[in-house]
């Protein structure tokens, strides 16, 4: 006997960010607790800006990650 074969894909639910507070920091300003908001973060997350730099993450819950952001 033969089955049919079929194709599946297996899908993750990524974290998504949705939003930064505060949004704008100024240039110089001293270090600033980032809160991350979205959904699907997972303890061990870590957060890092656009140049790569690996900021100190905490991880709160599966919606909020709070990060440093330093001077």
């Amino acid at each position: 006997s033969r089955s049919n074969g079929f194709d599946f894909r297996i899908l993750s639910n990524g974290p998504n960010l949705l939003s930064i507070s505060p949004n704008a920091v100024m240039a110089g300003s001293a270090a600033v607790t980032l809160t991350l908001t979205g959904s699907n973060f997972a303890p061990g997350a870590v957060a890092q800006t656009a140049a790569g730099q690996t900021l100190s993450t905490v991880y709160m819950n599966s919606t909020t990650l709070t990060a440093t952001l330093p001077a």
